[in-house]
């Protein structure tokens, strides 16, 4: 079955109006043909990738073609006109998807204008009447959101034959350390891709590749891990368990193996509050981390005193106890016991943002628009203090 998501909408920049554009794009796997992929907004105008960048990101993504072809293939069209209700979140758009494949449905459009607002960031509305949305939506892209769960519903269709090259990006340290432009955020995509999809050949790539995303300085990349690894639930408890027992004592050479495991007990804490059946035994397992004495990682255990304390109230403020007392626990880091407890106690505070960062905020309006001005305010790095860099050799 081909199902179709249509778009009409504008984008910045666009001369004409927000019904200025249409595309199309695949929802559940076709019976046969390819499928066609929208443009997304980009963060800015960033060098052409590779011919080999080019080649994989086309292969996982599958996209090729054009609207026309796409509906001249589909033998037969049954269409739904998706209004605000089914958008108000983005679970709601995951369960709006799913009523639609149960309906047999294929052809999706997203209406994305409503109440004279576009329910998408637009600059052609906001230099029109001064608002850039519908203000309902504010801090979200909503059609952004429709599109990428039916991207990822099109690829979780194709299999390995999406994950692959997924995992090819993934693995190549290339796109970590030389990465420039839209190179450098490849990586983010796969991460986000492969951990939706729940590949299982990825899960320990992810692992291994953990350390490369520090080493690399690639902050963008390191926020997506706990998201991506959470999303795998049960099935990744055990080999995140792994681990952090696996790499205990690292830190003594590196430090980066320190923010390596906190991301880890991140994502099982993840996993651990939404599958009640692993709750007990990730529970136990990170309350015995600070109740251990030869447990000496106190970046590890610092950065993640929120895990045991929403995982277990009491136990986890005994836990936070016992391991201050044996100085397993900065001060430095957390400032006095009394500011620990009382930060750990708000979840606005920085302990929880590995808990909360969802899988896609990569690709929130806002979230775009801080990448914008970080690039734009970036100063040109320097190789070597004390030297000009235009006097280094090269080659």
């Amino acid at each position: 079955m081909r199902t179709l998501v249509s778009e009409v909408y504008g984008r910045q920049g666009l001369p004409r109006s927000w019904l200025a554009r249409a595309t199309s794009v695949l929802v559940a796997r076709p019976a046969t043909g390819r499928m066609d992929s929208p443009q997304g907004a980009t963060d800015t105008a960033p060098p052409l990738p590779s011919p080999r960048t080019r080649s994989l990101l086309a292969a996982a993504l599958l996209a090729v073609g054009s609207p026309a072809v796409a509906l001249a293939q589909a033998t037969e069209l049954r269409g739904v006109w998706i209004a605000r209700d089914g958008l108000t979140s983005r679970t709601k758009i995951v369960q709006t998807l799913d009523q639609l494949a149960a309906a047999n449905i294929n052809l999706v459009c997203v209406n994305c204008w409503s109440r004279g607002f576009t329910i998408h960031p637009s600059d052609v509305l906001f230099a029109a009447c001064g608002q850039a949305q519908d203000p309902s939506y504010v801090g979200r892209d909503p059609l952004q959101e429709f599109v990428t769960e039916a991207h990822l519903r099109e690829l979780n269709g194709r299999g390995e034959e999406a994950a692959a090259p997924l995992r090819e990006i993934l693995a190549n340290e290339d796109y970590w350390y030389e990465g420039v432009g839209g190179d450098h955020f490849i990586v983010v995509h796969a991460i986000n891709a492969l951990g939706a999809l729940r590949d299982p050949q990825a899960l320990p790539l992810m692992l291994d590749i953990l350390e490369h995303a520090y080493f690399a300085n690639h902050d963008w990349g390191i926020e997506m891990f706990p998201a991506a690894l959470a999303n795998y639930g049960e099935a990744a408890v055990e080999p995140l368990i792994a681990y952090i027992e696996r790499t205990r004592g690292w830190h003594r050479d590196n430090q980066d193996w320190a923010y390596c495991r906190t991301k880890v007990a991140s994502a099982l804490t993840r996993i651990a509050l939404d599958h009640e059946s692993v709750h007990d035994r990730v529970r136990d397992f990170l309350l015995e981390r600070y109740n251990d004495p030869e447990e000496n990682d106190y970046v590890f255990l610092s950065f993640t005193a929120a895990s045991p304390f929403v995982l277990g109230r009491d136990r986890g403020i005994q836990a936070l106890k016992n391991a201050w007392t044996r100085r397993a626990i900065s001060p430095g880091l957390v400032g006095s016991y009394r500011e620990l407890l009382a930060s750990v106690n708000d979840p606005t505070s920085g302990f929880y943002e590995d808990l909360q960062t969802d899988l896609f905020d990569f690709y929130q309006p806002e979230e775009i628009r801080q990448r914008q001005h970080d690039r734009r305010d970036a100063k040109p790095e320097k190789l070597y203090w004390g030297h000009d860099d235009a006097s280094l050799p090269t080659g």
